[in-house]
């Protein structure tokens, strides 16, 4: 595998310490787990190496793998999602959140500031925040499977508008140079992932140069 491959895989993350899983791709496993989400997409996944679409030291074991090879890997802090941080605790006044009509918990995570965040606590008129990713400070084991990688253009594709987007259903239609995407109708996706997409597709898919985007509206009922 090199740095423009498109690698179809399957993987499970676990805080080394707790055994702990905290992302994967087997639903089976999920509901055997208790971790069921049902609002996430489960099964393979294809990410493009070099994209760092996934960490890096996961992105190194996947090189060194052939179609059908499973390993382990361990990612430390550094590798992973950092060392915690103490900069990134803070206190803010209560009022700060009321006046943006968020009711700050402890323990829930909410957007503040443009940043995410999880509360610590609240008292005294002040709430306490951490800004650290959830993981940081985690020693990371994965094990992960390389299913096979993907050739097919059209496959490459639609990988990365899933990548971006999280759902099926968009047409795709390749012409020479040129792909055209027809998104299904309600799917609201913004012009800044759409960019994204087009960058990505013209960057990593041989060949093609140019991406233009089509939405379907469907006739509402009772019109």
């Amino acid at each position: 595998m090199k740095d423009g491959d498109f690698v179809n895989i399957d993987f499970v993350g676990r805080i080394k310490e707790s055994g702990e899983i905290f992302d994967l791709t087997d639903e089976a496993l999920a509901k055997e787990s208790r971790i069921y989400n049902p609002q996430t997409r489960y099964g393979p996944v294809t990410v493009i190496i070099g994209a760092r679409q996934i960490l890096k030291g996961l992105e190194d074991k996947v090189k060194t793998l052939k179609a059908k090879e499973t390993a382990e890997v361990d990612l430390a802090p550094k590798d992973a999602f950092g060392n915690r941080d103490l900069r990134l605790i803070k206190l803010f006044n209560v009022n700060n959140f009321k006046k943006q009509n968020i009711v700050p918990v402890p323990g829930h995570f909410i957007d503040f500031g443009g940043t995410k965040g999880k509360v610590l606590s609240v008292a005294s008129g002040r709430v306490k925040m951490d800004f650290n990713h959830p993981l940081s400070g985690k020693t990371l084991a994965y094990k992960i499977t390389v299913n096979k990688t993907v050739t097919d253009k059209d496959e490459q594709i639609r990988s990365v508008i899933i990548y971006y987007t999280a759902a099926d259903g968009a047409d795709v239609s390749i012409d020479g140079k040129k792909v055209k995407i027809t998104l299904p109708s309600g799917s609201n996706v913004s012009s800044d992932i759409k960019e994204k997409i087009s960058a990505m597709v013209t960057k990593y898919v041989t060949g093609v140069e140019s991406v233009e985007f089509a939405e379907i509206y469907a006739k509402k009922t009772g019109q």
